[in-house]
């Protein structure tokens, strides 16, 4: 990234407030971060057609280590000698609204998986205990298998070490807990 476009992004950091810290991005050098201390990212892009442009888009932020995935992605572009207060002021105006909107909603839908993937390790642990012959049962958390109805499952029995992928999205943790218990009856008897 060229120097003086960093320069407008740390100034431009500064005139956001004392919780946006600005960075250059290691992997992509015509990219810089602006990262508030909740987790909000913004990306901060020079525009390769040497117009002297950037552009500013809110990104995926991250949250207790997980990357929540927003539903759109605000954006603007910026001349860039047009100094970094009336780049905070457009980013003010024209994306931290928007923004903030998806970033709630991507929170909630964040706290409503972590609440299932809870639930379904509490229900797990209970058919664990009634059916001692299971050795692992195992919640896959990567996010995207994870939905506020439910979640995807592995399990494996020690009596043939089989192992078993159930999909309980679209079940009730009851139901789920049921369709374990049927397994683990129709496997005993194998």
């Amino acid at each position: 990234m060229d120097p003086r476009i960093f320069e407008l992004v740390q100034l431009t950091a500064r005139e956001l407030g004392d919780q946006w810290t600005a960075e250059p991005n290691p992997d992509l050098h015509w990219q810089a971060r602006l990262i508030r201390t909740d987790g909000a990212l913004l990306t901060v892009n020079e525009q390769q057609d040497d117009t002297g442009r950037i552009s500013v888009n809110g990104a995926n932020p991250t949250h207790d280590g997980r990357r929540l995935k927003l539903a759109a992605h605000p954006q603007l572009t910026f001349r860039a000698d047009r100094g970094p207060v009336a780049l905070s002021r457009d980013i003010t105006r024209k994306i931290l609204p928007g923004y903030a909107e998806q970033y709630e909603r991507a929170l909630r839908d964040d706290a409503a998986r972590q609440a299932v993937a809870r639930k379904t390790r509490a229900t797990l642990d209970a058919v664990a205990q009634r059916l001692p012959f299971w050795d692992v049962l195992s919640l896959h958390d990567e996010l995207n298998h994870i939905s506020p109805t439910g979640a995807m499952l592995t399990a494996t029995t020690s009596a043939s070490g089989e192992r078993v992928k159930l999909d309980f999205r679209d079940l009730a943790f009851a139901e789920a807990a049921a369709l374990l218990d049927a397994y683990a009856r129709i496997t005993a008897t194998d």
